[in-house]
């Protein structure tokens, strides 16, 4: 019986849809040292160094997360960046900076069709949700982004990456997860878009799995979910037949 689901974040929850990250960086490097300049106190580097060097630590975070079982707050690179540029910023400054920098994204910002509703059925239902994503973002600018189109409140547990030092497909994240939910692996199902990082991964730790079919949903034939759907609000039913609702 199911008692509890845990849902990947980008893609699943929130539709960024695909992406074209270089200029989105470039962008986000203008915004970033734009606000630098608007704040009238900090010794702001030029705008080529400075964009070099800030690229050149969001890209190595982002690809080291690729590469390894290991995701790092990108916030965290950044200020390091930053400060070997003689910018050094409080954190509520730095929080802004981080904003600026991720404007791009935050307007690709929109939640999956049918997802409140579907949660809320849920939960309804009795079920516990979280969240587990992989993620190089710090967990408080994803927070405000669940926030800002009203689905935070249905995740009073949220598992990133970037704070727990493992990540999908590894099991420790999802033991965690099911530790912290308190029930058995087999009780929960895991909800993502992606067969490697959420079917297989979420396999191998014992949970149930469900492909939300998106563009990132590329073929791996040795890896089949338990069941597929193509939008959130099919995820209801799939669950009350498990657990004989009739």
């Amino acid at each position: 019986m199911i008692q509890a689901v845990t849902f990947d974040l980008g893609d699943t929850l929130i539709d960024y849809g695909p992406m074209d990250y270089s200029p989105m960086m470039h962008y986000g490097v203008r915004c970033a040292h734009e606000y630098l300049e608007a704040l009238g106190d900090v010794a702001v580097p030029p705008a080529g160094r400075f964009s070099r060097r800030l690229c050149r630590a969001v890209r190595h975070t982002w690809y080291r997360g690729k590469l390894l079982l290991e995701d790092r707050n990108v916030e965290t690179a950044m200020a390091r960046a930053l400060g070997g540029m003689g910018v050094v910023l409080g954190e509520e400054r730095r929080r802004e900076f981080v904003r600026r920098f991720f404007t791009a994204l935050a307007r690709l910002n929109r939640p999956a069709s049918g997802a409140a509703e579907t949660l809320r059925g849920l939960a309804d239902r009795g079920l516990q949700l979280a969240i587990i994503s992989n993620t190089v973002l710090p967990p408080w600018l994803l927070d405000e982004s669940l926030d800002e189109v009203d689905l935070l409140g249905f995740f009073p547990q949220r598992f990133y990456s970037c704070d727990l030092g493992c990540k999908k497909p590894g099991r420790r994240i999802f033991a965690m997860a099911v530790e912290a939910l308190g029930v058995e692996p087999r009780e929960v199902m895991h909800v993502g878009d992606r067969r490697l990082t959420d079917v297989w991964g979420a396999r191998r730790a014992g949970l149930t799995t469900c492909l939300k079919i998106g563009h990132r949903s590329y073929p791996l034939p040795p890896v089949r979910p338990d069941f597929r759907i193509h939008g959130l609000a099919e995820l209801p039913p799939v669950i009350d037949r498990l657990n004989g609702v009739t």
